[in-house]
């Protein structure tokens, strides 16, 4: 988590060190459209977007795709059978 927080504050801190500019509009201050800074925020961000994508295939597959049966409670069991006394909420 420290290391995602310094690279993230480290991206922030380009632009006051010269790289990249500001432009003030209506709504705030955005990144100056004409800077390579804006080619390289999208680079960063699709290289993360694909890391989770392919980081998470596995544990997809994982979940759609095993043959292992649910693990659920004996209650769940019972009540699925009609073992449940009667007053009681199924």
């Amino acid at each position: 988590v420290l290391t995602v927080w310094m690279v993230s504050l480290l991206i922030c801190i380009l632009p006051l060190c010269g790289w990249g500019t500001y432009a003030t509009t209506s709504w705030g201050c955005f990144m100056d459209c004409t800077s390579s800074y804006i080619l390289f925020l999208f680079i960063v961000y699709s290289l993360c977007f694909f890391l989770l994508l392919v980081l998470s295939i596995p544990l997809i597959y994982q979940l759609l795709c095993s043959d292992e049966q649910l693990h659920l409670y004996d209650d769940y069991h019972q009540i699925t059978r009609g073992y449940f006394s009667p007053g009681s909420p199924p």
